[in-house]
């Protein structure tokens, strides 16, 4: 992602440590030279390259133990597939981190959450360390439990490298977010459209589970806009994505971004809408992108939040649309 403060996703900076973003989307990640390793999440995913979940898992396995003796592995054990690696590495040494996880090393609580940031307390108890480290009242730009959470790698790394509370504070503190999480748009009659890269069912699920836990307080609706992303990730998780859209309000479906893919008989938005309506949703397909704009204006109301989510050409669509309200012609 683009990083705020800096407008680029990439630069050289001063200090002795290299921050890379891993893919595991074809194994390469292992090959990553790395002293410590962050595990937010294994869910199903790049299957067509793994064709199943035990070599996913595997993979992931292989990352950490590929450690050197002195580094460490950062992990999310309020992830089930997480917490299970974590229990089984003997030779590496973990810190664990969560929100709903009593025994995780770092823990947040007291998370509050509004359309533009979230603040936490923590917990610290290190492996091998006496006594309970509270940090409190952290503060970050952007809003939801799965944002904290990245926050607390974060934390955990900091302090297992002793830069102190004070340098951890104030490092979030200067920290402006990331493009495309939850990224404010801006606004059409009172409502807000949100820009987020959500494409995987467990992103969205997070995405539009922020969006309710604002909408509720506003008395509001979450209406979403989402762009399917490559054929194979729908084939694979059909029915996954058929189910992570609980949380709004209303829902509009595009025509799948293939991202280079050829397309796969009987994979389509359609065949997703047509399966929702038989679990009971009510979405409606959106056949081209330029009607988005008008769809908005015949349907947001004050408090609103629109949330366009996908990993293809939604978000330039959605930062078209200030233009768009603007020409009121």
């Amino acid at each position: 992602g683009i990083i705020n403060r800096r407008m680029t996703n990439a630069y050289i900076g001063k200090s002795d440590y290299l921050i890379a973003e891993a893919d595991e989307s074809d194994a390469t990640f292992i090959k990553i030279p790395s002293t410590i390793a962050v595990i937010t999440n294994i869910d199903p995913e790049h299957m067509d390259f793994y064709k199943d979940f035990t070599n996913l898992v595997s993979a992931f396995k292989s990352f950490i133990t590929n450690l050197p003796f002195y580094g460490f592995a950062v992990l999310c054990i309020d992830h089930p597939v997480v917490r299970e690696i974590s229990s089984h590495v003997k030779e590496r040494r973990i810190i664990t981190y969560g929100i709903e996880s009593q025994d995780a090393n770092i823990r947040a609580y007291n998370i509050k959450s509004d359309i533009s940031s979230s603040s936490f307390d923590v917990d610290i108890n290190l492996p091998n360390v006496l006594g309970t480290t509270t940090i409190e009242q952290i503060s970050i730009p952007t809003p939801g439990k799965h944002n904290v959470l990245n926050s607390l790698a974060a934390i955990a790394i900091g302090v297992e490298l002793d830069f102190g509370i004070k340098a951890i504070k104030n490092g979030f503190k200067h920290f402006a977010g990331v493009k495309r999480r939850f990224t404010k748009v801006c606004e059409y009659n009172g409502a807000e459209i949100i820009d987020d890269y959500a494409h995987h069912p467990v992103e969205i699920k997070a995405t539009l589970a922020t969006a309710k836990s604002i909408s509720e307080k506003r008395k509001s609706r979450v209406i979403a806009i989402f762009q399917p992303h490559r054929y194979s990730r729908i084939k694979d998780l059909f029915h996954d994505f058929t189910t992570c859209f609980s949380d709004s309000d209303k829902l509009y479906i595009l025509d799948i971004y293939g991202a280079g893919e050829m397309p796969i008989d009987g994979v389509t938005s359609q065949a997703l809408i047509t399966e929702m309506i038989k679990l009971g949703a009510r979405p409606e397909f959106i056949e081209n992108h330029e009607d988005i704009s008008e769809i908005i204006k015949s349907d947001a109301n004050s408090g609103d939040l629109i949330v366009m989510m996908g990993a293809g050409s939604i978000s330039s669509w959605a930062w078209q649309l200030p233009d768009k309200f603007a020409n009121k012609s």
